[in-house]
């Protein structure tokens, strides 16, 4: 058999109480916005309950939170496990109320891997505190978690919850999420301006003197040269004896240099 449905339509209050006057066994699946779980039943009793990593009594109130979703019953299916213990209707009226209460507090509190962070002085929270909530508000020391104040304090969660978000109402605290990271994964890393300037190709002394000595053998032989008619006086036309040794030497000269640069 199987039996499927709104939760709309049949609150699971109802279910609850409609399965424990059946006295049917299977399981009855939840399906809601936020939590999915199922609670198992033997002859009409609730014997165990999963939700999400909740089980037992937490597992029923996480899914008495959900007042929308759909549900399917089906019988004849059993779990080796029993976390349920205390009467059913008790059991239904206890799980109703605490659901209530998270609720009201789900806006404010999300999630419990939150850090609560002191963002008064803590002379102005002493008037504005309660005593059942004063330590609470000295457990907070910008670092543990309201999971671990929780632990620290080993009182109900919904307690602690309740009142950490009456200290964010009243502007005491803040929640930061501390498991975020200052630096995005997925920024590339910009390339080391040294580095590029440390790859490219230096300049020296000795290559700028042989570009100055190369540039005119290229121009010589890139650049056709320019041939004058002869002319009578050109042929007969000699260089002074002092022009022709000024050349010379400095051919010698060029020569030398090119010598010390082969080296």
């Amino acid at each position: 058999m199987k039996l499927e449905g709104s939760l709309n339509m049949f609150p699971l209050r109802e279910l609850i109480e409609m399965t424990l006057y059946s006295s049917v066994s299977g399981v009855l699946n939840i399906f809601g916005p936020q939590q999915r779980g199922q609670i198992f039943f033997r002859d009409g009793h609730p014997y165990h309950a999963i939700a999400g990593d909740s089980v037992g009594m937490d597992a029923v109130v996480a899914l008495f939170e959900q007042t929308e979703g759909t549900f399917a019953f089906i019988d004849d299916v059993l779990s080796d496990e029993e976390t349920l213990l205390t009467d059913p209707l008790d059991m239904v009226e206890h799980a109703e109320h605490l659901a209530a209460r998270w609720r009201r507090v789900r806006p404010y509190v999300p999630d419990l891997a939150l850090v609560p962070y002191l963002i008064c002085e803590p002379e102005r929270a002493r008037y504005s505190i309660s005593p059942d909530h004063w330590s609470i508000f000295t457990s907070v020391n910008n670092q543990r978690s309201i999971q671990q104040i929780i632990d620290l304090l080993n009182v109900e969660p919904i307690e602690v919850c309740e009142a950490v978000a009456q200290m964010g109402q009243d502007n005491l605290i803040e929640l930061r999420d501390l498991r975020r990271s200052t630096v995005n994964p997925t920024q590339k890393k910009q390339p080391d301006q040294s580095s590029k300037q440390s790859s490219a190709p230096k300049v020296g002394i000795l290559d700028r003197l042989l570009a100055q000595v190369a540039t005119p053998v290229s121009a010589t032989r890139d650049t056709p040269a320019i041939v004058l008619p002869e002319t009578p006086t050109s042929r007969s036309q000699t260089l002074p004896p002092d022009t022709a040794k000024s050349q010379q030497a400095l051919r010698h000269e060029e020569d030398d240099i090119l010598q010390l640069l082969r080296r």
